[in-house]
């Protein structure tokens, strides 16, 4: 039987395969639902020009080559799962593709206005340009044609669990806070992960 692809665009300087330091939580979650889907990385880490945020292109140009690399393995119809800086660039594919199934895990809240709640140094990774664009991004009410599921830990930063509660309760979405979870798909968070990917 044809298996399903599942993207995984993890966070800043994770890998998800064996040439970096890979996570056990990326493993674990890959192993699990392995009989399902061929999952297929687009990693994010320094120095990877291509998709990082801590290159010097812009974040258009950026979110062109993550486009690019989910065309190339013919997305519509497919899975993605973004997790942080990974989980706001699946948000933003998700308007650009119609996914049959859309996993936002514990989204980096650096949209509109809410980037300026962030010092300097929190966002020394970032360009002035990518920072501009940015601050020029919604967070949108449209009713995507594909529900997108937002994940986050009980634990973490109140913005970033505040925006999730938010766009899990629009009516394009759904939103699920994991008890005693932090910044990180581990434990009852990846068993919360992986149960909406075998649905």
């Amino acid at each position: 039987m044809k298996k399903n692809k599942l993207f995984i665009l993890p966070g800043w300087g994770e890998q998800t395969d064996d040439q970096g330091p890979v996570k056990s939580h990326y493993r674990e979650l890959i192993k699990a639902v392995s009989k399902k889907y061929d999952v297929i990385p687009i990693e994010f880490y320094a120095g990877n020009e291509h998709y990082s945020l801590g290159s010097k292109k812009s974040l258009d140009d950026i979110l062109t080559g993550v486009a690019e690399k989910l065309l190339f393995g013919t997305a519509t119809g497919h899975t993605i799962l973004g997790f942080s800086i990974g989980a706001l660039l699946s948000y933003f594919m998700a308007f650009r593709f119609s996914f049959k199934k859309t996993l936002i895990c514990s989204m980096s809240p650096f949209l509109s206005s809410d980037v300026d709640l962030y010092s300097k140094k929190e966002l020394s990774s970032f360009t002035l340009n990518q920072i501009k664009g940015l601050r020029g991004a919604e967070y949108s009410d449209l009713i995507l044609k594909t529900r997108m599921s937002f994940f986050w830990g009980e634990k973490e930063q109140e913005l970033l669990k505040r925006r999730s509660a938010y766009l899990g309760g629009l009516p394009s979405g759904r939103g699920f806070e994991i008890k005693g979870a932090g910044h990180k798909i581990e434990g009852d968070y990846l068993k919360a992960v992986v149960k909406e990917l075998l649905k």
